[in-house]
């Protein structure tokens, strides 16, 4: 957890006001809490429009990872083949070009609809 920061902060609980009761509850509060201090993978699940993308870079700002970098990858949007390229690279012609993960290394990567 980023020194002096934690989600009972206003300015960060302002990102999710919204008209869940969940939200704006305590339990929630406490559960991006807990998952910035665990540093360990997430798995954020909701319906669509719940606030998972909010949570997920909730939780990298208020991380040790926030100086790292962020990307989304919408698995929906990629055939098998180009996801997996995307996210573990390729090599032709001889060329390599690194996968997000590896580019990504030590920040969050965030697979959006990864059931799809």
């Amino acid at each position: 957890m980023v020194a002096g920061m934690s989600f009972s902060d206003d300015a960060t609980f302002d990102q999710f006001k919204g008209t869940s009761t969940y939200i704006a509850s305590e339990e929630l509060k406490h559960a991006v809490n807990v998952a910035v201090a665990l540093a360990r993978p997430l798995l954020i699940r909701g319906e669509p429009g719940t606030g998972k993308d909010v949570a997920a870079r909730l939780v990298h700002d208020l991380s040790e990872r926030a100086s790292r970098p962020y990307a989304t990858v919408r698995c929906s949007e990629s055939n098998p083949a180009a996801l997996e390229r995307e996210l573990f690279g390729t090599t032709a012609s001889g060329v390599s070009r690194a996968g997000l993960l590896e580019r990504v290394r030590g920040g969050t990567v965030v697979l959006e609809d990864a059931s799809s």
